[in-house]
């Protein structure tokens, strides 16, 4: 692990979002529930870093020590345009996975999905 230390700061001169994506495994006996919702959420990460024109720019997933059974990842795309577009594509993972998890586990409160978005304004 490279560790970096100091404080550190990055000046992006345009406007980007950044995105929280949360996970909590409600029931840790649904694994058929919870284990498509984690390896869904590393591939389509993977697989968004790899688009043309870096639409997503960073991502960082994050273990909560507060509770264990909550992973969330923190993410910065180029804009909400390109967020937007790359989750309502339905030739990319996220359209599919989003199908598939709520026919499989999306009503029944074993595992838990949140999102929230925030605009950084440029040069803030």
């Amino acid at each position: 692990m490279n560790i970096k230390q100091g404080r550190h700061t990055a000046n992006y001169p345009e406007e980007f979002v950044v995105v929280l994506i949360g996970f909590r495994i409600n029931k840790l006996s649904k694994v058929k529930e919870w284990l498509p919702v984690l390896r869904g959420a590393k591939s389509m990460t993977k697989n968004a870093l790899k688009l043309p024109g870096k639409p997503l720019l960073n991502s960082e997933t994050v273990w909560s020590l507060d509770d264990p059974r909550v992973f969330f990842m923190v993410q910065h795309w180029r804009s909400f345009e390109d967020l937007t577009t790359w989750a309502n594509d339905k030739s990319l993972d996220h359209k599919p996975a989003m199908k598939a998890f709520f026919k499989r586990t999306g009503y029944n409160g074993n595992v838990g999905i949140w999102h929230e978005v925030y605009k950084v304004s440029a040069g803030q």
